[in-house]
């Protein structure tokens, strides 16, 4: 890419350009049009691989959270995130904190199974 025949542009101006591509574009939801702004518009075709790349970062540092071998089962699909721990409801709550502390603009988020009166899952 060192071609200078290849593009006139810049790289400040292919930078500005890819900034506009992943961060200015409008989505509808229901009627209403809306302005994303933090992270990569929703409607962005490069949404997925920049999510997909973010998240990697983020696993990267689970290796380092104090109670990973507590962590029974871990997959992933983008940016979605499916747990179960080995141990009480206390190190799932300290795993969430945890993994909200890595980002300021991502919060994970926790579903619990129900529960029957005696404790016990279905």
């Amino acid at each position: 890419m060192n071609d200078p025949s290849f593009t006139k542009l810049d790289e400040e101006d292919l930078r500005h350009l890819f900034e506009l591509c992943v961060t200015n574009m409008p989505f509808r939801f229901y009627d209403d049009l809306y302005q994303q702004t933090e992270g990569v518009s929703m409607e962005s075709p490069l949404a997925p691989t920049f999510a997909g790349r973010f998240m990697t970062r983020i696993e990267s540092k689970l290796e380092q959270y104090e109670n990973k071998d507590k962590i029974k089962t871990y997959y992933r699909y983008v940016d979605d995130t499916f747990i179960i721990m080995n141990e009480k409801d206390n190190d799932t709550d300290k795993l969430l904190d945890y993994v909200n502390s890595l980002h300021q603009n991502i919060k994970f988020t926790l579903f619990r199974p129900f529960r029957h009166e005696n404790g016990a899952y279905p």
